[in-house]
């Protein structure tokens, strides 16, 4: 179940999940510009990483400086 904050909290789930904190469940992609951006950007892949579960499963190498686990 893929929920915002306001949907957990209606849910009661956003002791686990609903934002993006230390111990909560998370699937996230993170992109190297604003979404907006990648319809004007084709052919060019704007995800800098990608986490399941909190887990790094891809870093572009290009970005991996700016990714870091603490």
């Amino acid at each position: 179940l893929a929920v915002t904050l306001n949907a957990a909290y209606v849910l009661d789930l956003d002791h686990e999940q609903g934002s993006i904190e230390p111990g909560k469940r998370a699937d996230l992609v993170l992109l190297d510009s604003p979404a907006e951006h990648v319809a004007y950007r084709l052919g060019r892949n704007p995800v800098a990483a990608t986490f399941v579960a909190g887990e790094p499963v891809y870093v572009r190498p290009d970005a991996e400086w700016r990714i870091t686990r603490r």
